[in-house]
């Protein structure tokens, strides 16, 4: 199943979403902003990857099937997909590791609501369109 290798990736994300989070409450943030924007240029990159096969094979295949419970769930993760995708590109941009430095108080409360967001909706997809397939 495709999902597979789209759940593998919901892994790695996690994993990586936590030991962001677990830096977020060192005390020494400041000064660990290279590795944590290290860890997030690697969260980009799968994410990018994941996004990539969902948008080029796994949404299409959905879109075409003629059960329309699953066309319809894959329109509607499709188009509510484009805000976290636009969002995570903004915060990328924004959180470099100068940022990091000089702000950890606004990196953890962006990257909490960010994190929380990107989780929320992976739990979702393993929920209700995963299934689908």
């Amino acid at each position: 199943m495709a999902s597979d290798g789209l759940k593998a990736h919901h892994t790695k994300l996690r994993d990586l979403a936590g030991q962001i989070l677990s830096a977020t409450k060192l005390p020494a943030l400041a000064a660990s902003a290279g590795p944590v924007r290290d860890l997030l240029t690697k969260m980009s990159g799968i994410l990018l990857v994941h996004l990539a096969a969902e948008d080029h094979s796994f949404y299409p295949r959905l879109l075409a099937d003629k059960r329309r419970e699953v066309s319809d769930a894959a329109a509607r993760f499709q188009q509510e997909m484009g805000g976290i995708k636009e969002g995570f590109g903004q915060y990328i941009k924004q959180w470099t590791r100068d940022a990091i430095a000089a702000d950890p108080t606004g990196f953890t409360r962006d990257t909490t609501s960010l994190l929380t967001k990107l989780s929320g909706r992976m739990d979702r997809e393993e929920r209700e369109l995963y299934p689908l397939e």
